[in-house]
């Protein structure tokens, strides 16, 4: 017997970001895979009570409506990332280099509008483009104005669109080029000031292939760089272990991605959800911003992200508001869950491991508030309030490892933390506190037969160590996967 009425099963949500509040995304809505979701708008009556001999209210009228809600799912690498965008309230994710409307011209070199900022050794990665040759990866050996030229590659000819991309993702060194340093890595011939890299930007050195890795294996994992120079990069938040390797015979391959910094720059989207079985049963959900932005990480589990929203309108459509209508709708990113017992690379504190942990919750907001005025049912705007972002853990409490977590609210020491995460395939997410104090701590003894944690909170603050983190509080790095 079928069911009666939609189930949940049959329902579709998409977004897309609006050119301005409240305003109908003017590219194609983009579909996305939820846990749950729950977007509405709750509406206010009050009850008008007059004297009457009869005892009865005279009507419930209806006086506000505050369009909020949430979406909750599993976290993945690439699928939400425009809601880490407008929950950081950053204006775009700041990557080394990218070019849009690319063509290829040969079977070696990619032609874009400007090469400005690519040098040879760069790793580039194309996409959006039809061939699929002209998808993959190669390193680039020379470039002019407008051509990026790959030696070795075997690309398609195939002429230009708006969403064919040419995006640096990484450096190869000359063999035996690039060396690990007791503080980081050195070079002969690279100069690294002209990669195009930042301070503060994690990256993650070695390749997938053992010709592009350091022969002492530990080395191959990710580090934050703290001071850029012609041969040297200097590195914290090194994997336990680290030391000196010369790189013999080794092209190593040092891995970027791209980041974004808490900023000023309140987006809206706007958010649709369609009750496929129900004829007329699409609802739009315009003006929406991120209140906050949650990771949650718990042994033995998916790791989650939610994300509580803020609104100005609601509509009830019959059919998508996506520009060229049904047909025109993005299919949803092909994505892999991040697992909290594969996925969970490390949580560092003040540079080193802090240990094993049982749970843990990244947590941005924006205290945002609705904004109300006489004459608009809801809102007529979102006013942003105090960008916050704080961590909570709990862990083992272990010596050497746990205890100067603990120590570190004695003295209102100003640390960092920085958690990684990563897919199946090796796609990565780094999540940091830039600056922060331990805010909160506790250990509980429990009973007999019971372990012994560590509860801490770590609170964000902007940070003043290097000119080019000078009052940021958070940063989200991503940093793809290299296959070849």
């Amino acid at each position: 017997m079928p069911a009666v009425g939609a189930v949940t099963n049959k329902i579709a949500v998409r977004y897309g970001i609006e050119p301005s509040a409240g305003t109908t995304p003017t590219s194609p809505l983009q579909t996305l895979l939820v846990e749950s979701v729950d977007i509405g708008m709750d509406l206010a009556f009050t009850s008008i009570d007059v004297v009457r001999s009869d005892r009865q209210n005279a009507d419930n009228l209806l006086t506000d409506a505050t369009p909020k809600g949430n979406i909750s799912r599993y976290m993945d690498y690439g699928a939400s990332d425009d809601f880490k965008l407008l929950a950081m309230q950053a204006a775009s994710w700041t990557r080394v280099y990218q070019a849009t409307s690319a063509s290829v011209t040969s079977t070696t070199a990619y032609t874009v509008t400007s090469s400005t900022g690519v040098v040879a050794g760069h790793i580039v990665k194309g996409a959006g483009f039809t061939n699929a040759a002209n998808n993959g990866l190669s390193v680039v050996t020379s470039t002019t104005g407008t051509t990026i030229v790959a030696s070795g590659a075997s690309l398609t000819t195939e002429t230009s669109a708006a969403t064919k991309t040419v995006t640096v993702i990484g450096y190869q060194g000359a063999s035996g080029d690039i060396t690990a340093t007791s503080t980081g890595l050195g070079s002969t011939t690279v100069d690294f000031t002209t990669l195009g890299l930042r301070v503060g930007q994690f990256i993650k050195i070695g390749g997938a292939a053992a010709g592009n890795q350091f022969a002492t294996a530990v080395l191959n994992d990710y580090a934050r760089i703290t001071a850029i120079a012609t041969n040297a990069l200097t590195l914290d938040n090194r994997p336990t272990g680290w030391t000196t390797d010369a790189g013999t015979g080794k092209t190593i391959r040092i891995l970027f991605g791209d980041f974004i910094r808490n900023g000023t720059a309140d987006n809206s989207m706007t958010i649709e959800v369609e009750n496929t079985e129900v004829t007329g049963g699409v609802f739009d959900y315009q003006g929406y911003q991120p209140d906050s932005y949650q990771v949650q990480v718990n042994a033995g589990q998916p790791v989650m992200e939610t994300v509580q929203f803020k609104g100005l309108t609601e509509a009830q459509n019959s059919s998508t508001i996506s520009n060229g209508g049904a047909g025109s709708i993005v299919v949803a990113v092909a994505a892999q869950a991040i697992s909290a017992v594969t996925g969970f690379a490390r949580f560092y504190e003040n540079g080193a491991v802090s240990g094993k942990i049982t749970s843990l919750t990244l947590q941005i907001s924006n205290n945002l508030r609705d904004q109300k005025a006489a004459g608009t049912l809801g809102n007529v705007g979102i006013g942003s309030g105090t960008f916050k972002a704080s961590l909570q853990a709990e862990l083992y409490f272990e010596a050497g490892k746990a205890l100067p977590l603990w120590k570190r609210a004695d003295g209102a020491t100003v640390t960092n933390a920085s958690v990684i995460l990563k897919d199946p395939t090796g796609n990565a997410y780094v999540m940091t506190l830039l600056a922060a104090k331990v805010t909160k701590r506790d250990i509980t003894r429990g009973k007999v037969n019971q372990d012994c944690k560590l509860q801490v909170t770590i609170d964000a603050q902007p940070d003043s160590t290097g000119s080019n983190l000078t009052g940021y509080m958070f940063q989200i790095d991503r940093i793809p996967y290299l296959a070849a």
